[in-house]
């Protein structure tokens, strides 16, 4: 008899593990997906929101005024200047949109010394004119 398995040799799976076994749980995974779903989460009540200057702690109030909870994410974005906070969304950007390949484009012109009326009454006449050297 030969040794070894063979595909649909009748004695089931050849190896790996068997259907339906969940993943290994990865405890680091799991605390940086808690801890920044809390970030991201609305979780603060609006009129609790502590932010140091009144002005600005209106400010915000008054654009979230439809929201009765916000996220600590909203406050940090709120503080930060212009420049930051878009440095900020373009640095979390990268996580959740895919990236665009590399593209090439053949940008040489083989009719360069051809006028535009010339190449009009070519065109009337019925030449092709897109493959000229």
């Amino acid at each position: 008899m030969p040794k070894g398995r063979k595909k649909n040799d009748g004695r089931g799976r050849l190896g790996g593990r068997t259907t339906g076994t969940p993943n290994k749980d990865n405890t680091l995974k799991t605390l940086l997906h808690k801890h920044s779903s809390s970030y991201f989460a609305p979780s603060i009540p609006l009129l609790n929101v502590n932010i140091d200057n009144e002005n600005l702690r209106q400010q915000f109030i008054m654009l979230h005024e439809n929201d009765e909870m916000v996220s600590q994410y909203d406050v940090d974005l709120f503080l930060m200047k212009p420049a930051d906070r878009v440095n900020a969304e373009l640095s979390m950007l990268k996580y959740h949109t895919p990236q665009m390949q590399a593209v090439s484009a053949d940008m040489s012109v083989k009719d360069a010394n051809t006028t535009i009326s010339l190449r009009l009454s070519r065109i009337a006449n019925g030449e092709n004119i897109s493959d000229e050297q």
